[in-house]
């Protein structure tokens, strides 16, 4: 029989911060350099945490978030449908009117455009 201790059971992070502590924490040190996030971590929440503490926890979410969305990435990259091969050249249109033309050469106008 395996016990878990308490701490993996209510998912707490090693450190003195909660979870949701160290989800605020992080998002602080996102948006501001970490000085001042830890200082204002301090004023919100009570709780003295150093620089240091704050630019790790954040560099690790950071580093987890960056595996996550590289799996995403790997996993669409393999759902992705199979393309036929394609020209060097491809037109892109930002407003979505422009016409597929396929190995059509305009010699003038589009009759379509000058009615």
């Amino acid at each position: 029989m395996v016990f878990s201790s308490l701490d993996e059971e209510l998912e707490l992070l090693a450190g003195k911060l909660t979870p949701r502590g160290h989800e605020q924490l992080v998002r602080l040190s996102s948006y501001m350099p970490f000085e001042q996030a830890v200082e204002l971590f301090e004023d919100f929440m009570g709780i003295h945490v150093s620089k240091d503490v704050g630019q790790r926890y954040t560099e690790e979410a950071g580093a987890v978030y960056e595996e996550l969305q590289t799996e995403e990435v790997e996993e669409l990259h393999k759902k992705r449908p199979k393309t036929r091969a394609m020209s060097g050249k491809l037109q892109i249109s930002a407003d979505g009117c422009t016409p597929y033309l396929r190995s059509v050469q305009v010699c003038g106008p589009h009759p379509a455009i000058h009615r």
